[in-house]
């Protein structure tokens, strides 16, 4: 199958599939069938495509709006900057470098969390520029991951995230050495449930932590577990805050004021960082607040209120496949692998097209997806070419793409292609 000419000059690579009607259309729109030569020139690499309109692309596709995913990153940052806290950018939700030096602001902060050892790697790059200087393993670890954590700490700031005192026997087992060869320590914070932490526990892990001479305590980690799936509608975001700031204050007045301490939090919206504890820390606590997903939303960040849907910044990009016009469906080239089996409370099925907002994805299967409507009018066109769709929860969904492509201007026209951090 060879591309061809198509609208406004594009080349548009192209694949007959579907029902008699589709085809009609697609060669209306796109002109007469290519004639077949050589199957290879149809493969290209992702920057052939820039340049082009989006709807061109390959899909399923990952895509980006620019200028939405630049303004959320200068929103949170100006309201960082507001805030006499620190900031940690969480890196997996996208993993890739140019968003991670966007949500750092090119190098005005510098701390990362990272959650797979790609990531770590992924971000080699940046360390070396000095744009990181301070990367926490932001999920309690498992055994197989010390070896790697042994090697990564001798080119990075590593600190881990620990709450059991398996993890301690672990790190106390695996020696750290400086550059003179002399034993270093490994540096965690300690996991605390939100709300009323677990108060002889925490009493355990700390006598354990003070007989434990491979491991410092710098400070004490907290997020808003479950964030989407298991709240309440009455738990408000400020409530999540406060929860989470009571949580690592109680557990961080076990050790005393008299110690340094990083009291690490998760903030789920920009107005999050302008809370302020209910009394002030001692000066050698540190309040930090971590976040990732600010960067693009989702809707299932919508659903709680937590964006709107003109924040968000990414879309998958799919092909109208067949259209069954007696039950107002239409099957597309994207399923359970390219959106993900993710809900959200507000917005109905796994996936809603940007434009149409009654139209969704009712049913997928592994490759492809059926639309379905709530909209009444049986006079109503259904969707057709190229759809964009709005995902439930990007991180998941983002896992399946190895590149991103990013769009902007009036035209949608592919600016750049943004490759992934891959693999574990």
């Amino acid at each position: 199958m060879e591309a061809y000419p198509g609208k406004e000059g594009y080349v548009q690579p192209h694949i007959y599939h579907g029902s008699r009607a589709v085809l009609d259309r697609q060669r209306q729109f796109w002109g007469p069938p290519p004639i077949k030569k050589d199957v290879l020139k149809e493969y290209r690499t992702p920057e052939e495509y820039i340049g082009h309109w989006m709807n061109n692309l390959p899909s399923p596709a990952l895509v980006i709006r620019k200028e939405i995913l630049e303004a959320n990153c200068k929103a949170w940052l100006v309201a960082v900057q507001g805030n006499s806290a620190s900031f940690r950018a969480d890196l997996k939700v996208l993993k890739t470098s140019p968003i991670t030096k966007m949500m750092l602001g090119g190098g005005k902060h510098k701390a990362v969390m990272v959650s797979s050892i790609s990531e770590i790697y992924g971000i080699m790059p940046l360390l070396k520029e000095g744009l990181i200087d301070d990367v926490l393993w932001g999920v309690p670890f498992g055994g197989s991951s010390l070896a790697a954590f042994k090697r990564l700490a001798e080119q990075v700031k590593l600190t881990v995230v620990v709450d059991h005192e398996g993890h301690l026997e672990a790190l106390n087992q695996t020696t750290l050495e400086n550059e003179a060869n002399q034993m270093r320590r490994w540096p965690v914070l300690i996991r605390v449930d939100r709300g009323a932490p677990a108060i002889d526990r925490l009493h355990q892990l700390l006598e354990f932590l003070a007989e434990n001479e491979a491991v410092e305590l710098r400070g004490f980690y907290c997020e808003a577990t479950e964030l989407y799936s298991s709240l309440q509608p009455s738990d408000r975001p400020e409530s999540l805050i406060e929860q989470q700031v009571e949580a690592v204050m109680a557990a961080a007045q076990l050790v005393g004021d008299h110690t340094s301490l990083i009291l690490s939090i998760e903030a789920t919206t920009s107005d999050d960082l302008a809370y302020h504890p209910p009394r002030p820390l001692p000066s050698l606590w540190k309040l930090e607040y971590r976040s990732g997903s600010f960067a693009v939303n989702d809707l299932q960040r919508v659903s709680r209120s937590l964006a709107v849907t003109d924040d968000i910044a990414m879309s998958i990009l799919a092909n109208e496949c067949s259209t069954y016009d007696d039950r107002r469906e239409v099957l597309i080239d994207a399923g359970a692998v390219a959106l993900s089996r993710e809900t959200s409370e507000k917005f109905p099925g796994f996936g809603t097209l940007a434009n149409r907002k009654l139209w969704y994805v009712g049913r997928l299967t592994q490759e492809q997806g059926i639309l379905v409507t709530d909209d009444s009018n049986p006079h109503s066109s259904l969707p057709s070419f190229a759809v964009s769709l709005l995902v439930q929860n990007a991180g998941v969904t983002a896992s399946a793409y190895n590149c991103y492509y990013v769009v902007g201007g009036r035209q949608d026209t592919v600016l750049e292609v943004w490759h992934r951090w891959s693999e574990w």
